[in-house]
């Protein structure tokens, strides 16, 4: 008589795939490096994850039995990342779960890193300008459309005690292009990136973000006559953040 072995996950005499599993939850493994993702599933159960907005395709992750934790190590910090998963077993793999995001935590995080982690992790934006969000300046060379921020001026809380740590911060963000349309169109997309937004998930404990107050259309034309004209619009806004000691 012939002896089946069998092998983890496999679904004798079934011939429908395994269910999709789900993932609940995705958190920072606090190492600069790694992701803790959550899943409720069954079956051997297989993580892919790739850079948001990235054009390749996914990479192979880490695997478990079931549900559980999966800690997803090898992760760049200071990126944005989306996973999702797969359960494996006879006849084949699943159909895919939910897709999340997170950001990869950089060990020194700042009010500079925490603004270009929200602008670049906004999917809506990310498909208008890339990563082409720069302090203060455009690069030379730099394709169109773009981003620049810079800090205007700040203001730190203080008491008779000394500093609180609160900051309130103005910062201009200038959305650059080669058509005033375009233009107006990254300009919107910033705002609704950033503005309102609060929370911690970039590493700096952001009280608020407010919606611009102001709002101007700008022009600049580079050296050289070659590169065209830019059009842009400017934004200022505030932003409340606690201050690292």
């Amino acid at each position: 008589m012939a002896r089946i072995v069998a092998q983890p996950g496999a679904r004798f005499g079934l011939a429908s795939r395994p269910s999709a599993p789900v993932i609940t939850g995705a958190v920072d493994g606090g190492d600069q490096a790694s992701a803790v993702i959550s899943i409720v599933g069954t079956d051997t159960i297989r993580l892919f994850y790739r850079l948001l907005g990235s054009v390749a395709g996914f990479t192979t992750g880490l695997t478990r039995i079931g549900s559980g934790d999966i800690t997803q190590t090898g992760l760049t910090a200071g990126q944005w990342y989306e996973f999702y998963c797969k359960a494996d077993a006879e006849p084949g793999l699943s159909d895919p779960s939910n897709l999340v995001t997170l950001l990869i935590l950089a060990s020194t995080a700042t009010i500079e890193k925490a603004i270009y982690s929200l602008l670049s992790g906004d999917p809506t934006l990310s498909a208008l300008v890339g990563t082409r969000i720069d302090p203060m300046i455009v690069p030379q060379g730099t394709a169109m459309p773009a981003v620049t921020y810079m800090q205007i001026p700040s203001w730190r809380d203080n008491t008779l005690d000394g500093p609180s740590g609160l900051v309130r911060s103005r910062w201009q963000i200038n959305c650059w292009a080669l058509t005033t349309a375009e233009a107006r169109t990254v300009s919107n997309a910033v705002r609704q990136a950033i503005a309102g937004y609060s929370g911690s998930g970039t590493g700096v404990v952001i009280q608020a973000i407010m919606a611009p107050d102001l709002e101007i259309d700008i022009m600049a034309n580079p050296a050289g006559k070659d590169v065209a004209r830019r059009y842009g619009k400017t934004q200022d806004f505030e932003i409340w953040f606690c201050e690292a000691a």
